[in-house]
């Protein structure tokens, strides 16, 4: 279900959502009825989830100021360099992320990234969203990604904040973040033949997790990528015929001739 958290930034209004994958995908969404939420260190940016140079300099600054005089040899301060990072790489493990694109119009550049050949789009809104997630289990926040330099700006908060900030070179992407997250309890090694431990299986946190959905709720429309072959069109009405899927299906506006 929808949960509101203060860190997560709703955008005005209810704007338009896209969601672009390859056909295969979007097959398994419609055979599964469920939306893939992918583990957030797996999203393929080594920035997600950590804290910028600037609230990492400033975290040094107070420290120093409370503990004037206060010197670290080399090896003390390289071990507290390595349980940070360790510590950031750990919470993004137990993060599962659905991205989505917030455009009131078709960008080409989410084509050409995300679904180049014979892909979908999937046109939603923020208010299918939150209605197509109301009956999932799992709590789900969402919220709008903020764009930093990395170099000047400030992402400290609290552990949401890190995941809800990402690296300017990536402003084109306007995404708003739905997140799924496990307690590390989840995932704490059992044994019967032994009394409980607090020892955590990071191997068995998957990759990713499908959250259950109401697909009719959550698509207004089916895109189909530019250029692509007219019997894909055919392909794609003839598999939402057979799931039930009675959406309207159109071609990318990019095909329009002037």
């Amino acid at each position: 279900m929808y949960t509101k958290n203060p860190e997560f930034t709703k955008p005005d209004g209810n704007p338009k959502l896209w969601r672009f994958m390859s056909f295969t995908k979007f097959v398994n969404m419609l055979h599964s009825n469920t939306l893939y939420f992918c583990r957030s260190d797996l999203l393929g940016d080594p920035f997600e989830g950590t804290s910028t140079k600037a609230t990492i300099e400033e975290r040094k600054k107070i420290l120093e100021e409370l503990l004037p005089g206060l010197e670290l040899d080399q090896l003390r301060k390289e071990q507290e360099k390595n349980e940070h990072l360790l510590f950031y790489q750990l919470w993004t493990k137990l993060n599962f992320v659905s991205c989505w694109h917030k455009n009131e119009y078709e960008p080409y550049s989410m084509w050409k990234t995300y679904a180049p050949n014979e892909g979908i789009a999937i046109q939603s809104s923020w208010e299918r969203l939150i209605d197509s997630v109301s009956k999932s289990k799992e709590e789900i926040c969402i919220g709008m990604i903020e764009y930093l330099d990395y170099k000047k700006d400030d992402n400290s908060g609290n552990l949401f904040k890190k995941l809800l900030t990402k690296r300017k070179n990536f402003i084109h992407e306007s995404e708003l973040r739905a997140i799924v997250t496990h307690s590390p309890t989840n995932y704490i090694i059992q044994d019967s033949n032994n009394p409980p431990t607090n020892i955590i299986n990071w191997e068995a946190v998957p990759q990713g997790i499908k959250i259950p959905v109401k697909l009719d709720d959550l698509i207004e429309k089916i895109i189909i990528a530019p250029k692509s072959p007219s019997w894909f069109r055919s392909t794609v009405e003839s598999i939402c015929g057979k799931y039930g899927i009675q959406k309207p299906i159109e071609n990318s506006e990019l095909d329009k001739n002037p």
